[in-house]
């Protein structure tokens, strides 16, 4: 498209396109005031502010419920809910990405070998890998739990077997 120019002849230029300046409201802040500068920081990483020192543990007293009667608590001391992995003491380890096994690293070797299994049999998709580590390590779960409990038959089994061999042989007498 050409513009037209001043003049009220064409100008072989290329308009530009014009917008209208964003309103101050509709801009976001550089940066934002601290609410509470005592407690809070901002992180530019994230964008939102961060408590200086994040609680470890729970002050919350176990308070009563005015309306139960029953113990109100934050979960921490309790033990239903944990402090995010960066505000625990010692090093953060990175979890397999696919069983969530931690210590190995990004891949722990038992979904390695599946995952080697996988792409040799041409499986090359990463959703399909996922799906394919995670129906091998269920089915594994799934005969470890049958080994045991066949086990456990086996020595009801034997258990069984021997009270009756008492019996026949009380019988027998």
């Amino acid at each position: 498209m050409y513009g037209v120019g001043t003049e009220g002849t064409q100008n072989p230029q290329k308009s530009s396109v014009l917008y209208p300046p964003i309103p101050s409201w509709a801009r976001a802040p550089s940066d934002p005031d601290n609410p509470d500068p005592k407690r809070l920081h901002w992180d530019e990483e994230k964008r939102a502010f961060r408590l200086t020192n994040p609680p470890t543990r729970c002050d919350c007293a176990n308070h009563k419920s005015s309306l139960t009667g029953e113990r109100l608590s934050c979960g921490l001391c309790d033990g239903r809910a944990m402090p995010p992995k960066r505000f625990r003491p010692g090093p953060v380890e990175t979890p397999c990405r696919y069983c969530g096994e931690s210590g190995e690293g990004f891949v722990c070797k038992r979904c390695t070998a599946i995952k080697e299994r996988l792409v040799a049999s041409g499986t090359t998709a990463d959703d399909q890998i996922l799906l394919g580590v995670h129906r091998a390590l269920a089915a594994a779960d799934r005969r470890a739990l049958e080994e045991g409990e066949l086990a456990e038959v086996k020595k009801k089994r034997r258990a069984n077997r021997r009270r009756a061999e008492k019996r026949w042989a009380r019988a027998a007498e």
